[in-house]
């Protein structure tokens, strides 16, 4: 006799608890042809995304463009800590000038040489007025004459040293610098051997006597020598 068993219950309780097939693609066997269903996946499976060619033109200019900026940013970050160059003003200060010598300062020992320096530039400031009433030189004969004791008198005011150089001689200080004046020997004396000139002041209203030395160089101490002036006179009395 044959035995006959009933598999319907055990293949139905296969077909429920077997899981749903998943899709796969395997090889095909060799001479198998591949299941209706692996076909047909092909037609349902869509291709994976097509990743973007990079743009070789776009990162060559990405690269130059970021190599600009950092240039750009290095030579702002150059040029902020770069000092500012020095101008002439800061760097090389202008020497102050040296303050001219006025006439009378003291800081040249007095002397015959210094009050003749003395005498020129005060009348080429015109600090010694010439020809005038109260005048300390006068042009008499196309020279300078000179006024004595009055224009010694005035040097020894702007020249205080002098006095104490005078004392040391027992002399006052208008009669120092005339002994100085003297030893230069730039005045002309009279026939009879005298420094000393007279000259007679005339006037409107009255007449006097004035007593001088006459250069006998009127350069020294007149740049430009003016007419004789017409109210003095020279006589020959000593």
């Amino acid at each position: 006799g044959t035995v006959e068993i009933d598999a319907t219950p055990a293949e139905n309780d296969a077909c429920m608890s077997a899981p749903a097939p998943t899709v796969s693609v395997n090889p095909a066997q060799g001479g198998q042809e591949p299941p209706i269903w692996e076909g047909d996946s092909t037609t349902i499976v869509s291709p994976p995304a097509a990743q973007p060619v990079p743009d070789v033109m776009e990162d060559l200019l990405a690269m130059v463009g970021l190599g600009e900026s950092a240039g750009v940013g290095q030579d702002a970050e150059e040029f902020l800590h770069t000092p500012a160059p020095a101008t002439a003003a800061t760097s090389i200060p202008s020497p102050a000038p040296a303050p001219a010598p006025t006439p009378g300062s003291s800081a040249t020992k007095p002397s015959g040489e210094q009050f003749m320096v003395w005498l020129k530039q005060g009348i080429a400031s015109r600090r010694l007025i010439i020809n005038d009433a109260k005048a300390l030189v006068h042009t008499v004969n196309e020279t300078a004459y000179l006024v004595s004791p009055g224009v010694f008198q005035r040097y020894a005011q702007e020249h205080p040293e002098v006095a104490a150089l005078a004392k040391q001689e027992n002399q006052q200080d208008w009669q120092w610098v005339q002994k100085r004046f003297e030893k230069l020997q730039l005045h002309r004396k009279q026939p009879n051997g005298l420094n000393i000139w007279t000259c007679e002041v005339t006037g409107p209203r009255k007449s006097r006597r004035l007593h001088g030395y006459l250069l006998e160089d009127g350069s020294l101490a007149l740049a430009e020598i003016p007419p004789n002036n017409p109210y003095l006179a020279l006589t020959q009395e000593g």
